[in-house]
């Protein structure tokens, strides 16, 4: 029913060809790099923004405003004015991964201060 009320974040992780058991850990790279050069990334939208959280090392993170920019043209992530949007959706990628159970969340990488 699409018209059935969903209340959970919408979430959408990127583990290349890898799943179920292999997802348990996120892989050293080049190992969490899809052959077309794709690094894993877990994405999460609540209106109006877009978080996504590259799974290397220190990469930054990407906050987009779809209803102000909906090529998402625009990274937010560094924006003082965007810190507290940052903050929130950064801790609800983390609470969706622990409420569906997705282990990966034991060894995500840091995001790059």
């Amino acid at each position: 029913n699409s018209e059935a009320a969903w209340p959970h974040t919408t979430m959408m992780p990127f583990t290349a060809d890898k799943f179920g058991a292999d997802c348990d850990r996120v892989p050293d790279p080049p190992a969490n790099v899809h052959k077309a050069g794709i690094p894993w990334y877990v994405m999460i939208v609540q209106s109006p923004y877009k978080y996504i959280r590259t799974l290397n090392p220190n990469e930054p993170e990407e906050l987009y405003d779809l209803l102000t920019d909906p090529d998402e043209l625009t990274n937010l992530a560094a924006d003082p004015a965007h810190a507290e949007a940052l903050k929130t959706l950064r801790a609800a990628t983390l609470a969706e991964l622990k409420r569906t159970d997705a282990k990966m969340v034991d060894s995500l990488p840091p995001v790059k201060e």
